[in-house]
């Protein structure tokens, strides 16, 4: 078996999200965030580009010699919100954010358009207000869309000047008005609130990329290491046409310079197909990313009809040469937006068993197929506009890079899943838990030796759903979870900790002496009996208990559960349970973790 096989089947918990990201840039950068407070973008979405300010804030080492950051909010009228020299810390910066109004304005023609040409007049007019002579000067639009005023010109200027802007788009915005605003390349400066890591991480590797940020403090290791063999298979058929390879070449540059800022240890080759397959590029033909992203701009479309099970086939042949390493992941990211002439369903099981990992990416109306490609739907990424595409980035880079290091996967682990099935939660929104429980089991190496799951679900009485020893495959364990009954009745959330602990985590079911012990407790409402006694007794005895329930109703109770806010997910709404899959993953892997420090 290809030893970078069960990275690849392994678990993502070694990925860790930006938010606990440790990278600072320290160089001495003054950034000014323009934000849109016209009446279009809503309060909803102006809260939300103040989450990507605060979020911005913690990637930057803020300090009077260092990094300074200002804001500004317009509509027809600017105004400073604050100035780059006002604030000294992040902390402060952050809560000053915090504080930030939208200033509504109702009626368009009282003030309250989106006029960006007025607000970089206004800056430059004024200046960086608090900034310093000899610093790179950043401005950050963040915007629901096109200028209502003649922006073209100030742009220029600003451009001219030395100025490096970049747009982030809040609620609808369209690509092409983004692009115009900021400077270029477009795909390193254009970004999209909605998907928060990603454009914040996007912002930061520019920055880094551009030798500004030269004193940059890395990450933990499991987001430095990304050895893998990287092949891109994109589709250059008719049906795919010029402009579609031509977006699916840039979402390739975009991505690697997302990978390559943390790894100089990635092999990467790119090849086309239609009728045949062409290797435009080799595994490892270039050892510098300058030419290998100059060789991806050469590339010309060819066209052709689509035959991406004949690709599939030669690529898992051909595409990963003798210069590939065989003790690294093989990773094929396929980019087709065509249905294909032959079937790759017999394709796509040869390169499994080939030990190649399959990503796959293209428009919606070919779900099915992108599924079929990958083999799983967890690895297939769907899109309908390019908005959408490029807020997988971040991703797509977990999955390729996130299974490299071996801290929580190759560890044995007995998981137990608690799940809330009362009236409380309702019928519909139990099926959404099992779904996202199916999801998370996902990213584990179900295995007797390794990570053992375990699911009691409840309501006046727990369940066991099955025990610890009960299945060894994850497909048998996920049809066991879309088996669970929804159990109605109210909510006893201390009873079925107790069951755990005195039943499912015994050894007469599965549990293992001396292998570490996650409960994850989903709920909602508050529990009918008392929850502390027996959740201490939990986590006295070793185990980590994590607690993921809905924020508005139960945030103590979820605190009394876990015990610490580093263990607690308060989630807004079932629909956005799928938002936490890779929180939930790397919080069970960093109570792993942190037992291991003792």
């Amino acid at each position: 078996m290809n030893p970078g096989m069960r990275s690849i089947s392994g678990s993502l918990c070694s990925v860790l999200s930006l938010t606990i990201l440790v990278i600072q840039c320290s160089a001495a950068i003054d950034i000014l965030l323009l934000m849109d407070g016209s009446y279009s973008i809503g309060k909803g979405s102006f809260e939300r580009s103040k989450h990507f300010a605060a979020k911005l804030c913690d990637i930057l080492d803020i300090n009077p010699d260092r990094v300074r950051i200002g804001v500004i909010q317009f509509n027809s009228k600017p105004e400073v919100e604050f100035g780059l020299e006002t604030y000294s810390t992040r902390e402060e910066t952050k809560e000053a954010i915090k504080k930030i109004f939208f200033r509504q304005v109702w009626p368009l023609h009282k003030g309250g358009g989106t006029e960006i040409g007025t607000a970089i007049k206004y800056m430059l007019h004024k200046g960086f207000h608090g900034g310093r002579q000899d610093v790179l000067k950043v401005i950050v639009i963040l915007t629901d869309g096109k200028s209502q005023d003649n922006a073209t010109v100030p742009l220029r200027f600003a451009k001219n000047s030395g100025m490096t802007i970049f747009a982030v788009g809040v609620k609808h915005p369209g690509w092409k008005e983004l692009a115009s605003l900021a400077s270029v390349p477009s795909e390193m400066h254009v970004f999209y609130a909605a998907h928060y890591n990603d454009a914040v991480n996007g912002l930061y590797t520019t920055l880094t990329q551009s030798t500004v940020c030269s004193d940059v403090h890395p990450g933990p290791a499991g987001i430095m290491d990304c050895s893998v063999n990287l092949m891109f298979l994109v589709d250059g058929s008719w049906n795919m046409g010029l402009e579609g390879f031509l977006q699916a070449k840039a979402f390739v540059k975009r991505l690697l310079r997302f990978i390559t800022t943390s790894s100089a240890r990635l092999l990467v080759g790119f090849a086309q197909y239609s009728d045949n397959v062409c290797i435009e590029i080799g595994m490892g033909q270039y050892s510098d990313f300058n030419g290998l992203f100059k060789a991806i701009d050469g590339i010309s479309f060819n066209g052709g009809k689509t035959f991406t099970g004949k690709a599939l086939q030669y690529v898992a042949e051909n595409g990963f040469s003798e210069v590939s390493r065989m003790n690294v992941p093989h990773v094929l990211v396929v980019f087709s937006n065509s249905k294909s002439h032959d079937s790759v369903l017999l394709a796509a099981q040869h390169t499994k068993e080939k030990e190649i990992l399959v990503l796959s990416i293209g428009k919606k109306y070919i779900q099915n197929q992108l599924n079929h490609i990958a083999g799983d739907a967890q690895l297939a990424f769907a899109y309908n506009e390019p908005q959408e595409l490029y807020g997988k980035v971040l991703e797509l880079r977990r999955k390729i890079c996130g299974f490299n290091t071996p801290d929580c996967f190759s560890k044995s682990l007995d998981l137990v899943f608690a799940v809330d099935a009362s009236g409380q939660v309702g019928r519909q929104n139990f099926r959404q838990i099992k779904g996202f429980v199916r999801n998370i089991v996902s990213h584990f190496d179900i295995d007797k030796d390794l990570t053992q799951v375990a699911m009691v679900i409840y309501s006046d009485k727990p369940r066991t759903l099955f025990n610890l020893d009960s299945f060894d495959s994850e497909g048998k364990i996920k049809r066991a979870i879309s088996s669970g009954p929804f159990l109605d009745g109210s909510v006893h959330t201390g009873k079925a900790l107790k069951y755990i602990q005195e039943d499912t985590l015994s050894i007469q079911k599965g549990a293992r002496p001396g292998i570490h012990k996650v409960v994850v407790v989903i709920t909602n409402g508050q529990s009918s009996d008392d929850i502390v006694p027996n959740a201490e007794e939990l986590r006295h005895s070793g185990i980590t208990v994590i607690a993921l329930g809905m924020a508005d109703t139960q945030a103590t109770a979820l605190l009394r559960i876990a015990g610490s806010r580093k263990f607690v997910i308060p989630v807004h709404s079932y629909e956005d349970f799928k938002h936490y899959e890779i929180n939930l993953v790397q919080k069970i892997c960093e109570g792993k973790l942190h037992l291991s420090c003792f």
